[in-house]
Parts: structure tokens; sequence; C-alpha cells
């Protein structure tokens, strides 16, 4: 089985979709999988290189990138209308005039693409976007696309509420690292100067709705905020800084960067909560990090949790929709001495969230369409 994984990045560049492409080829090459991951080009990296096993060939005009080998599988991942559009429409002229040699099957999973939070689009984008996702799009994903995998129930109804077929989309978890399970767990004797802290990892972006726990940070006593991630929108980096200013908070928030695995673990480990309080999120892997950490998590009601998630952890989950919830539950963790329900041993509904396990459901998805071997 030859697969190419398209993604607009990979690591090293960091993020969540980043970090779920890297596992599931990881994955895929120790299941014999043939697979190479078609990426955008930045002037700091090499346009091919091998990383860990994986064959990775970086594009420098991406969005006009079309596959030139036979793939059984091109796996497509978030839905940008470049290159996805053009590979997609590519596919379908092929099948239209029935040349079987250049027969390939298509997988998508959107990470919440296909219905992204919209406001975070300037506004004639927004409208180009909306046009194309729901004439062309919704055509070539009900017509070229052979399987559709969301990450959530949620991103399953939305999928199916936008016009896509339900027979088309399969419901397959984010996976989490084997190290987030086998790490040592930390002391935390090192980062006492920091203690008690909030913790956020992951991009700088508008979507993370980070000053959200910037101004409520201003009515909490001796709490830290640590930020852990790189900066993806500097207007968004520079408002950040300001508004830590304005409010005279420079010594009890810090940007700490990129940070490398056994650090990130460590910072987990040890924060009183990590906080994600997005305007969206599909699934993010950070929440299934912290809490196979054994980490309460501060998130955003926005974000859909599975249920049989909330349900394994519920007493770790603090799920807020303003400042009043916030403000309670840093209060709720502060006064516990011990977590109740802190994960005290990993139980089968998160062994389950191993990448180990989420790639054999993938790869039964590929073995599903190639055997049916129709479109």
């Amino acid at each position: 089985m030859k697969v190419a994984i398209v993604t607009k990045y990979f690591p090293p560049i960091k993020g969540g979709i980043e970090s779920h492409c890297y596992n599931l080829a990881k994955e895929l090459i120790k299941r014999n999988v043939y697979v190479e991951v078609h990426t955008s080009h930045l002037s700091n990296f090499s346009v091919f290189e091998i990383i860990d096993g994986i064959k990775v060939f970086r594009h420098k005009h991406f969005w006009l990138f079309l596959p030139n080998k036979q793939y059984d599988i091109i796996h497509l991942h978030n839905f940008n209308i470049f290159p996805h559009i053009i590979i997609l429409a590519k596919i379908f002229l092929n099948r239209l005039f029935e040349r079987k040699a250049t027969k390939t099957f298509v997988v998508l999973t959107p990470h919440g693409g296909y219905v992204p939070w919209w406001k975070g689009f300037k506004s004639h984008k927004r409208v180009i976007k909306k046009i194309l996702h729901k004439t062309l799009g919704k055509f070539l994903l009900n017509k070229v696309v052979d399987k559709i995998i969301a990450l959530t129930e949620d991103e399953y109804e939305q999928l199916i509420k936008e016009g896509i077929s339900r027979k088309k989309i399969v419901i397959i978890p984010n996976g989490v690292e084997e190290e987030a399970f086998t790490y040592p767990k930390t002391t935390c004797s090192e980062l006492e100067k920091y203690q008690p802290y909030l913790l956020f990892l992951g991009r700088i972006d508008p979507r993370k709705n980070m000053e959200f726990v910037i101004k409520n940070l201003n009515l909490i006593d001796e709490i830290l905020f640590l930020i852990a991630g790189p900066c993806q929108d500097s207007i968004y980096y520079n408002y950040l800084s300001n508004l830590i200013s304005k409010l005279g908070l420079r010594n009890r928030v810090l940007f700490l960067g990129e940070v490398e695995k056994k650090l990130k673990y460590k910072l987990i480990d040890c924060a009183l909560a990590v906080c994600l309080i997005s305007h969206m999120e599909t699934e993010p892997i950070i929440i299934k990090e912290s809490i196979v950490r054994g980490t309460p998590v501060i998130i955003s009601n926005k974000i859909k949790l599975p249920y049989t998630m909330f349900k394994t952890c519920r007493k770790m989950i603090f799920i807020v929709s303003n400042d009043e919830d916030f403000l309670s539950a840093v209060k709720s963790l502060l006064e516990r001495k011990e977590i109740v329900g802190r994960c005290a041993e990993i139980d089968e509904e998160i062994e389950n969230w191993r990448w180990s396990n989420i790639t054999g459901k993938i790869k039964f998805v590929y073995e599903g369409i190639l055997n049916e071997g129709k479109y």
C-alpha cells in the first residue's frame, strides 16, 4: 500500500495537525505501509528529508501541488481551498474519463477545517471560502472523497448538516503519543519558581482566545500563566503583550517559546491546570495529553469533547463559559491538596487513545476502500 499524506505544515513545525500527521505516518510505516508526506516548503527547511523514517517532500508552491506519482491512497488533512480542490478536481477528471491507470482513492481528515471558526478569516476571504465550501467543496467531498474521517461526534454532525453524505463519514479521534504514557512523572522541584501556574501549550493564534485567561489573571493573586508554543500571528502576539503591560502582569504572564517534548511533559505535570479557552477546537490533543499525565484541564464550552472522554475523567475537566466559571474553577483547584478525580490509573478508554490503536483504525479504513475497489 502506498500512501501520500498531504498537509500544509509538518514537523519540525509544531501544532495539532502536524503532530497528528507525524504520528500517523510513523505508525503506518511500522505496519509496512509506504508513506510519503507532502507539505509546504519554508526557506529554513530542506526540500527533501527523512524524519524518523518518514519521507518528507516540501513544495515551494504548495498551493499548486499535484501528486506526480501513483498512490493507492491520498490522505488530505485540513480543508484548504488550495491545493485540496485542485487535487480533488484532477482526480474527478481522471475518474470521469475512466483513466483506470491512475486509480487513486482519497481520504480526508478536515480537523474542523470544513466548518472552521469563520471569524478568524478576513471578510473577503470568509465570503469566498464560504461560497467555495458550500458549492464546489461540497460537490467534491461527496463525489470524489472516498472516506471522511471526523475527529468527534460533533464534527460528524456538522459535516452532515453541511450536506456531506453520512455514508462517507467515519469517526476516528486524535491519538496520543506513547511518550505521554511512558515519560516518568516529574517531581516539579525544578519548576518550583513558577508554581502555582496555569499553562497554555499551543500556537499563539487569535482562535486560542488567550486574552480570556490574561484578563482573569488580574483577579487572582499569586498565580502565573505560562505560555509555551510558537507565534503564528505577530499582530495577536503584540496585542497580548500590550494587554499584559496594561494590566501590570509582566511578571506573571511568561512566554516560554517553543519547548521540546520532555519539557512539555514536565510543564504539564506541574501545572495547576492546562487552559484551552479557544473560540473553536476539534478534539485538541493537548487535552488528552494532560489527562493522560494526570493534570486537570480548564476548557471553553465551545470545545465539544466526546462523551466518553468526559465520562472517563469528568472530575479533571472544568468547562467554562464565562469569567465566573473560570474563577470558580481556579479557586476550586487551589483549595484542593490533592486533585480529586485524577486518573490514578490508565483505564481502557484512555488506553484506546494511543496512536498505535488510532493508526490501526485508520489503516482499516484504507484497506476497506481498497478492498471495495470502487469509487
